[in-house]
């Protein structure tokens, strides 16, 4: 990263930085995986929420997004992005690290959703290029679970993975289930009875969810 950039915790109350965040949070984010900006500018306020910018002089130059749940089990990295003109210079790394010392806190996995290699895309997304980033920083995927995100603001979202950073071992399926609940209940406030949650795990046939390097 530039020596004139930093990572700080966002203030709520700062204005000019909440709207140059939700510019990159609207102009990088694939439109069907984002919520509203109204949705959003909620969240940043919400204690179960950290919002890290990178900043440059006085301007927003990427951030990250974590929630951390109830129980405590995971965090998820919600959201993560730098402005499109200032890639490639360490900005990501930075953020990234931000957020897997929140989970490195509370001694859980950090967790991602990712959209997978091939999915329909809008243009300005690019999915491979985001797993890169993510395996050379030591996410492994959670092998057979095909991952239905629960929005539907601008459309279906494509088909997901979810990551997992600061976890070795194989995942019960009582685990997954325990976090795609929460997932679904405390982020997406939808039903602990979803039937999408029972459609994801249908598909695998195995006791254990093992991990994989993505590429």
């Amino acid at each position: 990263m530039s020596k004139r950039n930093k990572v700080i915790l966002l203030n709520p109350s700062d204005a000019k930085l909440v709207d140059q965040f939700l510019r990159i949070y609207q102009s990088s984010i694939e439109p069907s995986e984002q919520k509203s900006a109204a949705q959003m500018k909620t969240l940043i306020s919400n204690p179960h929420y950290r919002v890290h910018v990178s900043v440059e002089g006085e301007n927003v130059t990427g951030f990250a997004m974590s929630f951390i749940p109830d129980r405590e089990n995971f965090v998820l990295l919600e959201y993560m992005a730098v402005d499109e003109q200032l890639r490639s210079r360490g900005i990501g790394a930075d953020l990234f690290e931000a957020a897997s010392d929140i989970a490195a806190q509370y001694n859980v996995p950090l967790i991602l959703e990712v959209d997978q290699p091939g999915s329909p895309i809008s243009p300005g997304n690019a999915p491979a290029r985001r797993l890169r980033f993510y395996a050379e920083h030591g996410c492994k995927r959670i092998v057979g679970l095909d991952y239905i995100l629960p929005l539907s603001l601008h459309g279906a979202p494509p088909p997901m993975w979810l990551l997992a950073h600061g976890r070795e071992q194989a995942l019960s399926r009582s685990e997954i289930r325990d976090w795609l609940t929460t997932l679904y209940v405390e982020v997406y406030g939808q039903s602990e009875t979803d039937p999408r949650i029972e459609a994801m795990q249908s598909k695998a046939t195995a006791q254990e969810y093992t991990l994989s390097p993505i590429i």
